[in-house]
């Protein structure tokens, strides 16, 4: 959208990261940084305690029901270590994305959905969604009262209805 906006129509953003300031659990994403014991404990320590982070999954769906084969499926994946190990890297990556984009938002000039909502849990709507609509040119913001992080899963028809109107 910043190097090549011929070649966007638009974005659509749902409960995303806009700005961070302190990086969530970011002590346990460099485990597998660390030279010589980082492999090891992901590899020993991660199969292990990935099994005991379902509350993750309530945090995200709340305060809708917690979909209980999409948590098992998910704690299956991220028990992994290599899976564990790329989730790391990507989250890395998206919190050193983010804060070398954040400053160039008022750049874009792209027509952006924001979507959030107002109960979730793990990004604040207010910094990660209000503040970016403010700082975007040409955006608009939709607030599902009452919606957690995985609005995605929980209000389907709202993000299918924010989908179709960018694509017209």
């Amino acid at each position: 959208m910043l190097d090549y906006p011929d070649q966007v129509k638009g974005a659509v953003l749902i409960s995303g990261v806009a700005y961070i300031d302190e990086v969530e659990g970011g002590a346990i994403l460099n485990i597998p940084n660390i030279p010589l014991v980082g492999p090891v404990l992901t590899n020993t320590l991660i199969p292990i305690g990935g099994r005991f982070a379902s509350g993750i999954y309530e945090q995200a769906f709340w305060p809708a029901e917690t979909d209980e084969a999409y948590v098992d499926t998910m704690l299956s994946l991220y028990s992994r270590p290599s899976q564990f190990t790329a989730t790391a890297r990507e989250l890395n990556y998206m919190y050193e994305s983010v804060n070398a984009i954040s400053p160039r938002y008022n750049e874009i000039n792209v027509p952006v959905s924001i979507v959030f909502g107002t109960s979730d849990q793990l990004l604040d709507f207010e910094t990660d969604g209000i503040a970016l609509d403010d700082a975007l040119p040409n955006s608009s913001l939709v607030l599902i009262e009452g919606g957690g992080h995985k609005i995605h899963h929980t209000h389907q028809d709202i993000i299918l209805e924010v989908i179709d109107q960018m694509h017209q």
